[in-house]
């Protein structure tokens, strides 16, 4: 009898034993509590120059933050001598090997930039490469921002993720190119506002410099200016939203006044060219606006140049140039290249050309349709 209760007890204690073990593998394998940065409800908090600082390193380091989380807790002020942020921004992490995949929710909040000597650099930005699964949201940058020697791109040099509901309220100056939220967009940009001013000696423009992805639903309201170098750079392209545009830009408002030449430098230069969405549009654009006052040599109220679609976009504009076209300059294409369902109100002064929607008498080329377009303008050539 005293072996079979001996046999009980240890089989019952074998059992317990076997099922605290269950528990302790359970707890280690399945937590109810998440560690800080591992979701949007409990997110890693920025509160400091520092923390900041941290990030950048982590990334020129390596850390690509993927599913990780971050808000900022505090307005952060950038300016020369911020060590490594300093090198970020300036510099930009050029190394597209070391992106950032993390959300970074800037909560409203804002960088107040006060950066007005730059390194080297190609193209100076906070985040340098924006991975495809990183997002940057609800961000504001402020201040001044100078880099006489380079180029310069607020929030990222590339995007291939998601820049949303940010707000750039800078004045903004390059001694090259200058682009107010990033380099190359191969990803999405949407919901974002650009205000204040931008000038460059190069290209220049309200968001980004190519655009091989998504950019909707955004709002420019600033000044553009790059004739600072006419004489010696005949290269100078401007736009509203893009320079290169192969991607799509949908439901997207321009209200800027874009000035790409100089009164003396009013003549024939097909490197030259300036519309109030895009430079060169290769892509779609769709249920764009374009409000203000324009000039280049070849120029549009959307695009400079127009290889693509143009549909359901509007422009009230006075426009000035030696090829002029209300929606587009200059348009090239297929049968199956269209501007459709468009509208302008404009006044025009032009040297060689001007037209209503586009240009389309070129020679040696296929030319765009132009369907179901209305125009109200007057038109002056003037003579230099």
């Amino acid at each position: 009898m005293a072996k079979q209760k001996a046999i009980v007890l240890k089989n019952a204690f074998c059992v317990a034993f076997s099922f605290l073990l269950f528990l302790f593998a359970s707890s280690n394998t399945c937590t109810a509590y998440s560690e800080p940065g591992d979701s949007a409800e409990n997110p890693l908090l920025v509160k400091s120059l520092l923390d900041l600082e941290c990030i950048i390193e982590d990334l020129k380091d390596g850390t690509d933050y993927c599913g990780k989380y971050f808000k900022l807790e505090n307005d952060i002020y950038l300016s020369k001598g911020h060590g490594a942020i300093v090198w970020s921004f300036m510099d930009g992490i050029k190394d597209e090997s070391k992106p950032f995949n993390g959300t970074f929710d800037g909560n409203n909040k804002s960088f107040i930039c006060n950066i007005r000597e730059f390194g080297e650099s190609e193209t100076g930005s906070i985040f340098g490469t924006i991975g495809s699964m990183g997002t940057i949201k609800n961000l504001n940058i402020k201040g001044t921002i100078n880099n006489k020697d380079n180029s310069v791109s607020t929030i990222a040099n590339e995007n291939y993720g998601t820049i949303s509901n940010c707000k750039v309220k800078a004045s903004i100056s390059s001694g090259k190119n200058a682009f107010a939220i990033c380099n190359k967009n191969y990803g999405t940009v949407e919901k974002c506002t650009v205000k204040e001013n931008i000038s460059a000696s190069g290209y220049c423009t309200g968001i980004s410099h190519y655009n091989l992805g998504n950019i909707n639903s955004c709002l420019v309201n600033i000044k553009l200016d790059n004739h600072l170098k006419a004489e010696t750079d005949n290269t100078l392209y401007s736009a509203g939203v893009s320079i290169f545009n192969t991607g799509k830009i949908t439901n997207t408002s321009a209200c800027l006044d874009i000035a790409n030449f100089s009164k003396d430098d009013l003549k024939m230069n097909y490197n030259k060219i300036a519309g109030g969405i895009v430079s060169i549009n290769e892509g779609l654009i769709d249920t764009c606006t374009y409000l203000g006052d324009i000039s280049s040599n070849i120029v549009g109220g959307i695009a400079g140049k127009n290889y693509s679609k143009i549909l359901n976009s509007s422009v009230s504009s006075n426009i000035t140039g030696d090829i002029v076209g209300g929606i587009s300059g200059i348009s090239y294409g297929s049968a199956e290249e269209v501007i459709k369902n468009c509208s302008c109100i404009l006044n025009i002064q032009a040297i060689t050309s001007a037209n209503e929607i586009t240009d389309l008498n070129n020679p040696g080329y296929p030319n765009s349709k132009v369907e179901n377009c209305i125009c109200s303008s007057t038109i002056k050539y003037i003579n230099i």
